[in-house]
């Protein structure tokens, strides 16, 4: 489950907040939390670009902090 929210900041400028738990079914059946962080920028009508943090809570942590820098380009 991955509850996420959107804010427009500007017109090329957006922020990005989720959550997500993740259970291992087939494993142990432990549940781990992760939330995460997103800023992006629209570089031009067609590219954009985005860093994401992510930081896992909980004791049952499946990973350490993550930090993604995703450049995209758009069709439309």
């Amino acid at each position: 489950m991955t509850p996420t929210f959107l804010w427009k900041l500007g017109e090329r400028w957006w922020t990005l907040v989720d959550a997500e738990s993740n259970t291992n079914w087939e494993g142990d059946s432990r549940t781990s939390y992760r939330a995460g962080f997103l800023l992006g920028r629209m570089l031009s009508t067609r590219q954009g670009i985005s860093l994401k943090y992510e930081v896992p809570f909980s004791g049952n942590r499946q990973m350490d902090w993550t930090l993604k820098v995703v450049y995209f380009v758009t069709r439309f």
